[in-house]
C-alpha cells in the first residue's frame, strides 16, 4: 500500500479498495485460479509462491512496492524452474 500510493492519498486509495489487504487477496485468487485452470486442462506447473511464503528473508525476494519479485527473488525462480523441468 505504501509503494501503490506513494505521492497520492494513501486514505483515498485505501478507501476505494476496502482494506489494505485486498491487494493480497486479488494476487491469492489469482493463483488459485490458474492452479485450478492448469489442473483442469493437464497444463504442468511450478509452486513457486509457496516458497517466497516460507522464507524467512521474504522481504529480500520482493521488489520496492511489494508485489513483483527482486533481483533475488527472480533467481529464485529461475532456480525453481530449473528444478522443475530436470
Amino acid at each position: 500500500m505504501n509503494w501503490i500510493s506513494r505521492n497520492l492519498s494513501y486514505f483515498n486509495i485505501l478507501s476505494w479498495l476496502g482494506d489494505s489487504s485486498t491487494l493480497y487477496r486479488w494476487q491469492e485468487y489469482y493463483s488459485h485460479t490458474a492452479e485450478k485452470t492448469a489442473a483442469e486442462t493437464g497444463f504442468p506447473t511450478t509452486d513457486i509462491r509457496r516458497p517466497f511464503l516460507i522464507s524467512h528473508n521474504y522481504d529480500e525476494l520482493l521488489s520496492d512496492d511489494g508485489i513483483h519479485p527482486s533481483i533475488k527473488g527472480h533467481a529464485l525462480i529461475d532456480e525453481l524452474i530449473a528444478e522443475s523441468i530436470a
